[in-house]
């Protein structure tokens, strides 16, 4: 490919990849692309999008999406999804931070407001996996399904009752 020619590196990884069935051929153009183009946030985004829908691979998806993100040319709805991405790859605690800085900068109340919301939605995801695996590690243990949640505190499998399920079990 002609180094200098942007069209190449962007619809060149999107026939290779549709047309050719070569989706990490496909991947490593868009990629020098993004590289050699770097105010083209659409090379990041060409990237992550085969990341995730040709090679089912969520984390290199989130890893360009986010860079795609970080372009001052890029959409305003791009953050939100880099959030859902990464919540999806098992990365909670990258999602939470990562949609909270996005929110502090943000200026719309409507698009800040969506970003609060996915962020609220990864930190009870976490917090849910969290209790999920001191029950599971009690049970294991023990033969028998905690009582409560203090149990599972008490018994070392975890070192709080979330915040959230405390709320949910006071609320009673």
């Amino acid at each position: 490919l002609d180094p200098d020619f942007r069209v190449a590196h962007l619809q060149g990884s999107i026939l290779l990849s549709v047309l050719g069935d070569q989706q990490c051929v496909a991947l490593d153009i868009a990629e020098v692309g993004a590289r050699r183009f770097p105010s083209d946030w659409r090379l990041n985004f060409q990237a992550g999008y085969l990341c995730l829908a040709e090679l089912g691979d969520s984390g290199c998806a989130a890893r360009h999406m986010r860079l795609a993100s970080a372009n001052p040319e890029s959409p305003r709805w791009l953050p939100r999804l880099v959030g859902r991405l990464l919540a999806e790859d098992s990365q909670e605690d990258a999602a939470i931070e990562y949609l909270g800085v996005q929110a502090a900068q943000e200026k719309d109340p409507r698009i800040k407001e969506h970003m609060i919301e996915r962020m609220h939605e990864a930190v009870l995801t976490r917090e849910l996996i969290r209790l999920d695996v001191a029950i599971r590690e009690f049970r294991l243990e023990t033969g028998v399904l905690p009582a409560d949640c203090d149990t599972v505190v008490t018994h070392g499998k975890l070192t709080d009752v979330p915040h959230l399920f405390r709320q949910l079990i006071e609320s009673d």
